[in-house]
């Protein structure tokens, strides 16, 4: 930690000069300090009286905002959890109910090559 000297002062005025800079610093601090106290206080009955003459609104409130917006991201959110599930599933059994597919039976075709035999077939 780095100490700083204090000049002592030359002369009575310097003295004077420095004493009263302090109290001023401390007056304004002081005054600061009533001042925010003052309208800590006053400020709610300026409020109301100014939303009772009309010149102000009313504020709504935020939170029905902050619970659709939570709501909409949980659902889109579960949304795109069920679309990345059935992406994720494999679909080797595109045709399989169909019985008129039996006849194809090529388990290492692609889907595009089974939906052109299965056109095929149909046709």
């Amino acid at each position: 930690m780095i100490l700083l000297k204090r000049r002592k002062p030359k002369n009575r005025a310097q003295l004077i000069r420095g004493e009263l800079a302090e109290g001023f610093g401390h007056f304004r601090s002081a005054t600061s300090h009533a001042a925010n106290g003052a309208a800590e206080r006053i400020a709610p009955r300026i409020d109301s009286a100014l939303t009772i003459v009309g010149l102000r609104k009313k504020r709504r409130a935020r939170w029905p905002w902050v619970a659709g917006a939570v709501a909409a991201g949980a659902a889109a959110g579960v949304a795109g959890a069920i679309l990345l599930r059935r992406k994720r599933e494999p679909i080797d059994d595109l045709f399989a109910d169909d019985p008129r597919t039996a006849a194809l039976g090529y388990p290492e075709a692609t889907i595009h090559e089974r939906t052109e035999e299965f056109a095929n077939a149909v046709k």
